[in-house]
């Protein structure tokens, strides 16, 4: 999990991207190799491993992977190292190492740069507007509960030492939260009586790629794991605008109370 993980910055900075997403994931590969009392490992990646056309796919783990920016390139790179690795190493040793691919997740405590909820924030607390570079732009929407919850699940498969029916999984919402960033920001803003005035400008950049549709196909994970998208796209800006209402109201003196508090309702 421990990636450089914006598409943006993965143009201004590759070379390091890709050392970081790639080689970074070599290394963790190769300490698995080389010790002997680790034997079972999950390696996040990204629902942007696929060879994406925007043609309205729900991709599937066996679809083709090459994501064209170099986030999303670094990140196919290390998929592709794993089942190398699996393949040349893990299988002789009784080592069991998979990746998991999420959607775009919402939650509260993301501040990093360039992403829409965040962005959202700190508008509202500057009141500023916020611009949507890409405003039509589908994304499979989800709270980040619930792939967290998957990984878990498939950690504790790759314990047992269970079949799994190749090394991949995708953790994606249910179709109804594949929705534009427009949408998103819809929702949220609904949640703090419209304050942030919002500004589409579609292509404000054409300075790099980015894809405009993103979906994911996650019944293997259903099948498999017996995993499920609990929240719907509403429930997770809920869940989402009221960590940040907190974090804004009350100074970070609940915060971690208001966390635990949306991990217990998870799992009840």
């Amino acid at each position: 999990m421990a990636a450089q993980p914006l598409v943006r910055d993965s143009y201004v900075n590759p070379k390091y991207t890709y050392e970081v997403n790639t080689l970074g994931t070599i290394n963790i590969l190769n300490i698995l190799r080389e010790l002997n009392f680790i034997k079972s490992a999950l390696i996040i990646t990204t629902d942007k491993v696929y060879f994406n056309n925007n043609k309205k796919k729900n991709f599937k783990e066996n679809d083709l992977l090459g994501g064209a920016d170099p986030y999303s390139n670094s990140k196919s790179c290390a998929e592709l190292a794993v089942n190398s690795y699996n393949q040349s190493f893990f299988k002789k040793k009784n080592i069991f190492v998979a990746t998991a691919r999420a959607g775009n997740v919402v939650g509260g405590g993301d501040f990093s740069k360039d992403r829409i909820i965040p962005d959202y924030f700190r508008s509202l607390l500057k009141n500023k507007e916020i611009v949507l570079r890409s405003p039509n732009s589908i994304r499979p929407w989800q709270h980040v509960l619930d792939p967290l919850y998957g990984y878990l699940l498939l950690l504790m498969k790759l314990y047992k030492k269970e079949k799994l029916g190749g090394i991949s999984f995708n953790f994606g919402p249910n179709k109804s939260n594949n929705k534009s960033v427009n949408h998103v920001i819809d929702l949220i803003n609904k949640d703090f009586n419209n304050s942030v005035k919002v500004i589409q400008k579609k292509n404000i950049s054409k300075s790099y790629y980015e894809s405009k549709i993103l979906m994911l196909n996650s019944e293997k994970s259903k099948k498999i794991l017996k995993w499920k998208s609990k929240y719907n796209l509403a429930q997770s800006i809920k869940l989402t605008s009221f960590w940040f209402k907190e974090l804004i109201s009350k100074k970070n003196k609940s915060i971690l109370k208001v966390t635990q508090n949306q991990i217990r309702n998870y799992f009840n």
